[in-house]
């Protein structure tokens, strides 16, 4: 499996940024951290020294991908390179990419088993979701007849029920699993027809930006193609990781019965069946006393009402 050291100015960026691949590609990817100066590494700073001597313990490793987060830390790398011996200079990779989108991202390649060219080139387009979302416009629609299936392939169409749809870690979930797979495999958003991108490229993934609801189609073809859509039909069922949403709530259910108060009851009432996302207020109770009172002169009460 390919190794990464995290060399950044910021010993809690480093630390976070492993955290995060971890959290998204598991413990067994091997990420050291060379990062922050000074004796607890509190102050701002690369080393050269502590960056060789990170990369050295991975060297059993296929390759080493060095994550670097901006300036003399490239410097400092480039420095730790000539402090290694030669059998282990040769498998170490510096990385121009993101630091730390490149690095989930290439976490996520090296837990499929993807080798250091996989790591670097997915890692080169770990910025394209966050650049086409914040471009703005999605993709035109593609004209009749452009899909991404012949007569041999096959498919299935997935409602999406995940919560926040198809984010980071089910995301990476999706393309661990995938990547398991001979065949091809392609995933297309029908509802925003964004696609087809590979399911195995989580850079791919991530671009379709697969929301909460949304129809996808999975095409495979290969040997292994009906094993490969019925795990992956599974895992979109048992939610990739996350909490599922019920098919109703999806489909906007109109007939959801809403629980009326008892007459005597002041609690907040619930309205809607599905998420609901809002400031949350909590309000106060008063117990109010109106007089009775005998009105024989309605025209004069209205009167002195008015005034």
């Amino acid at each position: 499996m390919v190794g990464f050291v995290l060399v950044s100015h910021s010993r809690a960026l480093a630390e976070a940024t492993q955290k995060l691949i971890h959290a998204m590609s598991g413990e067994e990817v091997p990420v050291a951290i060379a990062a922050g100066a000074g004796q607890d590494h509190e102050e701002l700073g690369t080393d050269a020294v502590e960056i060789s001597g990170a990369i050295t313990p991975l060297s059993a490793n296929e390759g080493i991908v060095v994550m670097m987060d901006m300036g003399s830390a490239v410097l400092s790398t480039e420095m730790a390179l000539d402090f290694l011996e030669e059998d282990i200079r040769k498998k170490v990779r510096l990385c121009p990419w993101s630091f730390v989108e490149g690095s989930v991202i290439g976490g996520v390649v090296a837990r499929t088993g993807g080798n250091m060219e996989d790591v670097i080139r997915e890692a080169s387009l770990s910025l394209n979701q966050k650049t086409e979302h914040l471009s703005g416009g999605l993709p035109e629609k593609p004209e009749a007849g452009n899909t991404i299936s012949n007569e041999k392939d096959l498919s299935v169409t997935l409602v999406v029920r995940i919560p926040h749809g198809l984010h980071a870690r089910p995301a990476s979930q999706l393309v661990r699993l995938a990547s398991g797979f001979h065949s091809n495999i392609q995933i297309q958003d029908l509802t925003t027809h964004k696609g087809p991108v590979s399911v195995k490229s989580i850079t791919g993934v991530m671009t379709l930006e697969v929301l909460y609801g949304h129809e996808v189609e999975i095409v495979a073809s290969g040997d292994d193609a009906s094993e490969a859509l019925e795990k992956i039909k599974q895992a979109f069922e048992e939610g990739l990781g996350d909490t599922l949403v019920s098919e109703q709530d999806i489909t906007g259910n109109k007939d959801i019965s809403i629980q009326q108060p008892e007459e005597d009851e002041t609690k907040p009432m619930g309205v809607s069946g599905g998420i609901v996302i809002a400031p949350l207020y909590f309000p106060a109770q008063f117990s109010y006393s109106f007089p009775e009172e005998q009105v024989e002169d309605i025209e004069k009460e209205n009167e002195r009402l008015d005034t």
